[in-house]
């Protein structure tokens, strides 16, 4: 899960890692070789939108995705950054019912799909 907040013109993106308390044994071991945490700031002016998407789940990275930092398990969850449709993308995913998309400009990744607790919340602030 990500928390979101605002600092000046800044918005400040925390990834606290994956929750693997429900998950099986093998794919703790996976999650938690990659369940780093990360911080990440971006200028309010590089968001160009954020948005629900009831699509998320049917565009996790599957097996064959490009891995370029990360993990995922089909259906599970999708956690770092993967090269999707030609677009660098960075997930943080294990319920995609509370899963915002983030398009980005002028940042290292082309888009952000992340989940947060209070999404409703998290897309006001970046939008207002």
């Amino acid at each position: 899960m990500v928390t979101v907040s605002r600092q000046n013109d800044e918005i400040v993106f925390e990834a606290g890692g994956i929750d693997t308390h429900d998950l099986a044994f093998w794919e703790k071991l996976t999650a938690n070789l990659w369940s780093f945490k990360a911080r990440l700031e971006v200028p309010r002016a590089h968001i160009r939108g954020a948005r629900r998407d009831p699509s998320i789940s049917e565009s996790k990275p599957g097996w064959l995705t490009p891995v370029l930092g990360g993990t995922s398990i089909p259906g599970r969850f999708a956690y770092g950054t993967f090269l999707q449709d030609g677009r660098r993308i960075f997930w943080d995913v294990r319920h995609p019912e509370k899963a915002i998309r983030i398009d980005l400009d002028h940042e290292h990744f082309d888009e952000m799909i992340v989940e947060v607790e209070y999404p409703e919340e998290v897309i006001r602030l970046l939008t207002s």
